[in-house]
Parts: structure tokens; sequence; C-alpha cells
């Protein structure tokens, strides 16, 4: 895996880095999904959604409570 390319050539980072790395990302919920689902449980429990709940589409109040990430 290549790693820091740009930092270990002495290079600044440009798009073309970034677009080379991209293949190489692998999404936190495949990795750790535990700690994904600690998180949602987490959030669930200690935050709440953010505007006035109006601009959301008409929905039963549980489904618009519920986060989806997309990735």
């Amino acid at each position: 895996m290549k790693r820091s390319v740009a930092f270990h050539a002495g290079q600044e980072l440009t798009n073309d880095h970034l677009l080379a790395a991209i293949p190489e990302v692998r999404p936190l919920n495949r990795t750790d999904p535990e700690a994904v689902t600690r998180m949602t449980r987490w959030l669930d429990s200690h935050t709440k959604p953010a505007g006035d709940g109006h601009s959301a589409p008409s929905a039963p109040a549980a489904q618009s409570r519920k986060r989806r990430v997309a990735v």
C-alpha cells in the first residue's frame, strides 16, 4: 500500500495524489463495524436532529429520526 506518497517525495499534495489513493480507502463500516454501531447508539442517545423538523418529507416519526451515512 502506498502511504503518504506526496509527503515522502517532498511534494505538495495534489488532486492527482488524492485520486490515486481512492482505491486504497476502506470505509469504517467495513473495517470496524462495531465502532460504527457504538457511535450510532451514542448519537441516538446523546444528540437530537438539527432543524425544526418541518423541512423533512412527511414520514413516520421513527423513520425521520434515523440516521443514514452514505459511503
